[in-house]
């Protein structure tokens, strides 16, 4: 059985075989109901470059998950292909697999460098903007580390949770400021930066643009991973341009945060934000 590329699976491919690396995996999370998982979910990439979002709901996560990793390669047969049509969606593709008790894994043994290890939708400022509290689309950036903050604990939601902000020149020469929630604000070792020499080019991955006092930000979210000096082009590219320029890291003080909003509430201000765009045309 020959394999079906990503960009050829439709919802009438009943019998499509795909190869794929598992990029970054993650545990959707109900932040609105107990912190009750939702489902675990991933991003996939075939030897076209070619992403695609999976999901794999709760009642299954616990089936599938010892038998993926992230960076291994999988064929994966009788999957359920549908349209992706909700918000969050961490990668551009009109559809989204869906595992079910039927579906079929299997890991690749030895290596396929035809497949990328790393893959990323990287955008400029100008989308960033755009993006604003519209959540249809998780955002990727890429840019030099330029501050640092320290890891603080706080309280949302009733919750106690940590969070860290960092700052991150884009190449525009535009700064974007980051807030890094939970689990993920400990990615990134700030004792890293103060030993070692920069420039430090760090990519955050599915992020949230919001604003705060004006300026656009941008949040993590349960699906954000962080990279540093990642050996990929984009990222010596960068490096490249900044070697004969001494960056130093700088610490990032407290000035307030971006809070965490419910779901209803962004929902509610990304619609707003679309309504007065559209009275602008």
């Amino acid at each position: 059985m020959e394999y079906t590329s990503l960009r050829q699976i439709s919802r009438d491919n009943d019998n499509s075989k795909v190869k794929v690396r598992v990029l970054r995996m993650w545990d959707a999370i109900n932040i609105a109901n107990n912190h009750d998982l939702l489902s675990l979910d991933m991003i996939l990439v075939d030897e076209e470059g070619t992403l695609i979002h999976a999901s794999i709901r709760k009642n299954l996560a616990q089936i599938y998950r010892p038998q993926l990793n992230e960076g291994s390669i999988y064929t994966i047969t009788n999957f359920l292909v549908e349209e992706n049509k909700g918000n969050y969606r961490p990668v551009y593709n009109k559809f989204k697999i869906l595992f079910n008790s039927t579906t079929l894994i299997s890991k690749f043994s030895g290596f396929d460098h035809s497949i990328p290890q790393y893959q990323f939708e990287f955008v400029d400022y100008g989308t960033i903007a755009s993006r604003c509290y519209d959540t249809t689309y998780l955002t990727d950036v890429i840019g030099i580390l330029d501050y640092i903050g320290a890891i603080e604990e706080i309280r949302t939601r009733g919750r106690p949770t940590k969070l860290r902000n960092i700052q991150l020149l884009l190449e525009e020469n535009k700064s974007i400021q980051t807030t890094l929630w939970g689990n993920t604000a400990q990615q990134i070792d700030d004792d890293f930066f103060k030993t070692n020499k920069g420039p430090f080019v760090v990519i955050v991955t599915s992020t949230i643009v919001k604003t705060f006092r004006g300026d656009y930000q941008l949040s993590s979210t349960f699906a954000t991973k962080l990279y540093v000096n990642l050996d990929i082009p984009e990222v010596a590219e960068i490096r490249n341009k900044y070697t004969t320029v001494n960056i130093n890291v700088k610490e990032l003080l407290p000035k307030g945060h971006l809070l965490q909003d419910t779901m209803e509430e962004i929902v509610r201000k990304s619609k707003q934000e679309k309504y007065i765009a559209s009275q602008k045309k």
